[in-house]
């Protein structure tokens, strides 16, 4: 479903969609050239990019949160999401990517948790789009963050 702010629950996932949201100004989508580190420090740990391949479509990771890492099974960066079983066609987390990449919008991941602390979260995360030439989507900014399960859906600490 397309990310509407209203459907976020953390302060992590509507903060990294107020900030493309801003940093879009004019445009469709920004470019990565437009994100500033210094503006994103906050949600730093819980952002990751993926680079957009064609012919064939894929997603290769290029930058993962050090947060983000600590819930991941094994390390992910420079992988291709079609060679990760969980991750590859038509997964959720496949067609999330591929919808942010056609619709050229945001898009709201609800894909299932795998990984090793699968039996105490769930995550959220929000698929924003990027474009060097401002029209075709060549990276997605990810933001995720974790809620436990058990404590009736409480940020984890650390989130």
């Amino acid at each position: 479903m397309n990310a509407g702010r209203g459907i976020l629950k953390s302060p992590i996932t509507k903060a990294a969609l107020d900030y493309w949201t801003e940093v879009c100004r004019d445009r469709p989508m920004p470019a990565r050239r437009d994100l500033a580190l210094e503006d994103m420090v906050g949600i730093l740990p819980n952002l990751l990019l993926l680079d957009v391949e064609r012919d064939p479509l894929d997603f290769c990771y290029r930058l993962i949160g050090t947060r983000i890492e600590e819930f991941m099974a094994s390390p992910y960066t420079g992988r291709r999401l079609s060679e990760i079983p969980h991750q590859a066609p038509p997964s959720t987390i496949w067609r999330n990517c591929e919808r942010a990449v056609n619709e050229c919008a945001p898009v709201y991941d609800d894909a299932p948790y795998v990984g090793p602390k699968k039996d105490i979260v769930t995550p959220e995360a929000v698929l924003l789009p990027l474009a060097e030439d401002g029209a075709t989507v060549n990276m997605l900014m990810v933001a995720v963050d974790y809620f436990g399960r058990a404590a009736g859906d409480a940020r984890l600490p650390g989130s």
